[in-house]
């Protein structure tokens, strides 16, 4: 299922509404009180939106260090305003910044962020548990029409070391989880190892739901929960573990026979030099010369 928008948002219904709110708000104060109070400046927050947003197809992780930390600083504010009356006029600044990406979304980008909570669930599930938007930032709870996940969401990446659980979304007390895997069927999926098995049962969870996100697509694996002890198990870790013994074991060979090599040129050399000494007389031999008549 393509991840195009299936929300709209109509910028030119906004901005009759945001010139009234932001010349009344200009800086708004959230929480506590007096010295203790936090003061959020939307219009600083619309100028570093901008900003973030010529970056939009580009990873979260690779953004230059400036822009990493400005991109913090809008998630935290997110955070911190996301119980309060101010959450959705933050919610309707980003989508306003941010509705004119129309390219299909990435995962772990900044548009994604933004914008992946307005995307296309697959069938039968909850919005808030999609790759894209479990982790995103989620529409003020006014939204009737969006449903939060009530299951946990993890994304198995891909690494040069294997494969890591990403944590995207938790939900206490549910021992369900939607797992994303980058294949586009079970076939071809090689399977957990038994360490990612441990950290799921240490999570609590019993029951998985396995999709595959592929080429902006999802695919239905399992065909709803599972048990988590009927999942696909890939056989790498004891073989991996075989072959580091194998190596290291290896290794101690070579460095043994190493050092008894250098310990026997070390002696013999040692004991060459004994018998030449002993052997070599340094006076002048003096011939006797005799007349033969």
């Amino acid at each position: 299922m393509p991840s195009s928008l299936n929300k709209s948002f109509n910028p030119n219904l906004y901005d009759d509404y945001t010139k009234k709110r932001s010349l009344r708000n200009s800086r708004l104060t959230v929480k506590g009180n007096h010295d203790d109070a936090i003061k959020v400046n939307m219009h600083e927050i619309r100028s570093t939106l901008k900003k973030l947003y010529e970056y939009a197809g580009d990873k979260i992780s690779s953004l230059p260090k400036d822009l990493s930390l400005d991109f913090k600083s809008i998630v935290a504010q997110a955070e911190m305003l996301r119980n309060s009356d101010y959450y959705t006029q933050l919610w309707d600044i980003c989508q306003e910044v941010f509705t004119h990406h129309n390219k299909e979304l990435e995962p772990f980008t900044v548009a994604c962020y933004f914008l992946g909570c307005m995307t296309k669930s697959p069938d039968g599930m909850e919005e808030g548990c999609t790759l894209l938007c479990a982790g995103a930032m989620s529409p003020p709870s006014c939204e009737d029409e969006f449903s939060y996940c009530s299951k946990n969401t993890y994304w198995l990446k891909k690494t040069r070391n294997g494969n890591v659980l990403q944590i995207m979304g938790e939900c206490q007390g549910s021992s369900q989880a939607y797992i994303y895997v980058n294949y586009n069927c079970l076939e071809s999926f090689p399977g957990f190892q038994k360490r990612d098995i441990a950290i799921l049962t240490d999570f609590g969870i019993t029951e998985v739901h396995l999709y595959g996100y592929y080429n902006n697509r999802y695919y239905e694996l399992t065909g709803g929960f599972i048990s988590i002890k009927v999942l696909p198990i890939c056989d790498k870790d004891s073989s991996s573990e075989r072959n580091r013994g194998f190596w290291l074991a290896l290794c101690v060979l070579v460095i043994i026979i190493i050092f008894l090599i250098i310990w026997y040129i070390w002696r013999n050399g040692l004991d060459k030099s004994d018998v030449e000494y002993l052997s070599y007389d340094p006076k002048p031999s003096h011939a006797e010369m005799r007349s033969v008549r």
